[in-house]
Formats: C-alpha cells, structure tokens, sequence
C-alpha cells in the first residue's frame, strides 16, 4: 500500500466516524450516564491511615544518642508483626469484624472469608524512605481511625512484648550460667583452702595467697587448682559482667515509635473514585464504538472484494 492509498484509507475511515456520529455520541452518552448511576448506587467507604519511624534500636540510651529515623531492618520486623495473623486475630475481635463484614461462622470456611475481607481492607506498608504507613478502609471514617490507631498501638506493644521477652530470655540463661560457674568456682576456693590450711586450723585468704606468691607449692595438686582458680575466676566475672548487662537491658523501656501522623477521620469518600469512573465510562464506550465501527468498516471491505 503506497502513500496515496494509506492517506485514501484514513479519510474513508474518518468519512466513516463522521458519518455515524450520532451513534458514536449516543453511546459515549448513555455509557457516561451508566457509570454515573452505578457509582451514586456504590456504598461510600473511608480510609485512615498513620505513618510512623521504628527506632532502630531497643537500648534507650543508644536511642537518645543518636535517633536514627528509617532504619531498614527494624522496619521490616516491624510490618511483620502488623501483618501477623495475632495482630489480625487481635483486631478482628476488638471490633467484631466478624459481624461487620456480615460473615456467617456457620458457612464452612469463613475463617477464611474473615481474613480475606481483613486484608483487603487494612494495609500496612513501608515508604522508600523507610517510614510505616497503616491504612484501613471501612463504611465509616471515625471507625476507619479507630482501627488504625488500635493497630500502631497494639503493634508497638507486641513489638516491646517480643523484645521483652527475649532480654529476659537472655538474662535469666546468663543468670543461670554465672550461678553454674560461681558454684564451680566456690568449690575450687574450697578445695584450695582446704589443702593450704595451716597448723592451727586457719584457712588464709585465697587472694592473699595468689598475691603473695604462696601458690607455687611442692603440692602439684595446689598449684593445679590454683591456677584452674584464677582461670576460672576470669571466666566468672566476665559472666556476671554479661548477666548485670542482660538484666538491666530487660529492666530499661523499650523506645517507642517516632510517630509522624496519628489515624483521623477523612470524611472524603477513597471509594467509589467518581471522577475516575466516570473517566472509565467516557473514554472506555469512546474507545469501544471506535473500535467496533473500524471492524465493521473493515468486514463490510472485505465481503465487498469478495
């Protein structure tokens, strides 16, 4: 096809377009008015949302020292626990979704039906700047808010609650092996003094004895021990160092979140979006009578050189 019957063919179809103007008008018409009715049928729903920083750190101290905001790692922790099926669980009961979503428990599955709905409706997410942002999209926007801010909250406490649980954790093990270790070492003391005990039944200091020298004796059992002692005696105080350290970590407060904007009610409806419906609606029926007549055009060409 050279460039003369290209530039025919445009203007036969464009020829065509004007021709069937009204119908092209009339559909773009009643397809326009169809996605305005529908979406005035739509039932409004309302979104909240709170953004906030982790801080990327449990020590208070190293938090006020240097409070660092956006911190990858503690962020991705954290949507792990806004995304877990406790958070969720916790959530659903608090605000009876159950019954809100109009789910019947009697229907096999609804469990399902219940996180479904859930997930469709509360987000949470992290920005390229690493902030939280929770979101949540209900029939009402005071609800909307509700529900987020219960979830920062209830998010901030399981996140203290774990870390919580894990210092204790550590302390009471490194509790455990620094009693373990300052039974052995006590024994050691014993069995050092019991052989160094002197003609009138006094048992010197062990201390004394290391520092004075007395340790280097003809009893190789003595010396034995008391360098098993002092090994086993540094041993000990870097236990007790680690176990004071642990304790008071699980004694301190955990750092909250630097929280940038609380939940609020927009009462700007996030569902049905009008404008962009009705964009759909024109621009969607513009496209499909466009495109329905050029086939037609091009079926009626081709039965004609038939």
């Amino acid at each position: 096809m050279n460039v003369f019957e290209d530039q025919r063919m445009h203007s036969a179809v464009f020829s065509m377009y004007l021709r069937n103007w009204k119908l092209i008008a009339l559909t773009v018409v009643v397809c326009t008015a169809l996605a305005f009715v529908a979406t005035l049928f739509m039932k409004e729903r309302f979104r909240a949302k709170a953004s906030f920083f982790v801080p990327f750190d449990i020590s208070l101290e190293k938090t006020v020292e240097d409070p660092k905001l956006g911190y990858d790692t503690e962020a991705d922790r954290m949507l792990q626990i806004l995304n877990s099926e406790k958070l969720k669980d916790s959530v659903v009961k608090k605000f009876n979704l159950v019954q809100y979503f109009k789910i019947d428990t009697n229907e096999q599955g609804w469990q399902q039906k219940v996180t479904d709905k859930y997930r469709q409706r509360v987000f949470a997410n992290r920005t390229n700047i690493m902030s939280i942002v929770v979101e949540a999209e209900t029939y009402n926007p005071v609800f909307s808010a509700e529900i987020v801010n219960y979830i920062v909250e209830s998010g901030g406490r399981f996140r203290q609650e774990m870390y919580r649980s894990n210092t204790r954790q550590a302390a009471d093990a490194f509790k455990k092996e620094y009693e373990l270790k300052k039974a052995f070492v006590d024994s050691l003391a014993t069995r050092i003094g019991n052989l160094r005990k002197d003609e009138h039944g006094n048992y010197p200091l062990l201390d004394a004895l290391i520092v004075s020298g007395n340790s280097t004796s003809s009893s190789t059992e003595k010396e034995i021990l008391t360098q098993r002692f002092i090994y086993e005696n540094a041993q000990l105080n870097d236990m007790r160092v680690k176990y004071e350290n642990a304790r008071n970590t699980a004694l301190r407060p955990i750092p909250d979140f630097y929280n940038i904007d609380p939940a609020y009610p927009v009462y700007e409806a996030s569902f049905p979006l009008k404008g962009f419906n009705l964009a759909i609606g024109f621009f969607g029926s513009l496209f499909f009578i466009l495109v329905a007549l050029y086939l037609n055009y091009v079926v009626k060409k081709l039965r004609a050189r038939m």
